[in-house]
């Protein structure tokens, strides 16, 4: 009896830690799949639509920059570490965060012609701040992937470069294909006759 009972208070605290660590975390998007050039040409999506509906990323993704000691002591950044003597700011955007796309640009001709199609960067922010968003382009499968720079190991964010501490490689953009609609109702008068 003591074991039975010893075995369900250790069961009992197991689970609570395990819903204490995913509280935080974002949910998984019901209707999540990965956003493609198909998908924009099918619904003819604009930077409005895309105001309508929810993207996310499809996994992790974990920057970091250096600071310099002014940057560091004005309070501005919230997530600094320190490394070998070097302050760094390091972001953290879970897999399954929710993001807004926020622009679109033209693609570079090399898309144009890979893809045959009318293709677009994708601006997506996952801040409320304004100008902080990370850019995804097509790959050649059509599928949305993060936009790297170099050799794939940084990012542009918020007018800065940041180093890829996770693979930025494979980081693809989701969409969650129900759209919200607006439900509104406009009630007019009808004068009788």
């Amino acid at each position: 009896m003591k074991k039975l009972i010893l075995f369900l208070t250790l069961s009992l605290l197991f689970l609570s830690c395990i819903q204490h660590y995913y509280a935080g975390l974002p949910a998984r998007p019901t209707e999540a799949v990965v956003l493609t050039l198909d998908m924009i040409k099918k619904y003819q999506l604009d930077t409005e639509k895309f105001k309508l509906i929810h993207v996310y990323l499809g996994n992790e993704l974990v920057i970091s920059r250096e600071i310099t000691r002014e940057e560091a002591n004005s309070g501005r950044h919230k997530n600094l570490t320190v490394r070998k003597d070097r302050t760094m700011e390091e972001l953290t955007f879970p897999r399954w965060v929710r993001g807004n796309v926020i622009g679109m640009k033209k693609a570079a001709t090399f898309w144009q012609k890979l893809q045959n199609k009318h293709t677009f960067l994708l601006l997506v922010s996952f801040e409320d701040k304004n100008g902080a968003y990370l850019t995804f382009k097509p790959n050649n499968s059509g599928g949305y992937i993060l936009e790297t720079l170099g050799d794939g190991h940084y990012v542009k964010y918020n007018s800065s470069t940041y180093r890829c501490v996770s693979d930025c490689n494979y980081i693809e953009l989701l969409v969650d294909l129900e759209i919200e609609e607006d439900n509104s109702r406009q009630t007019r008068v009808v004068p009788g006759r």
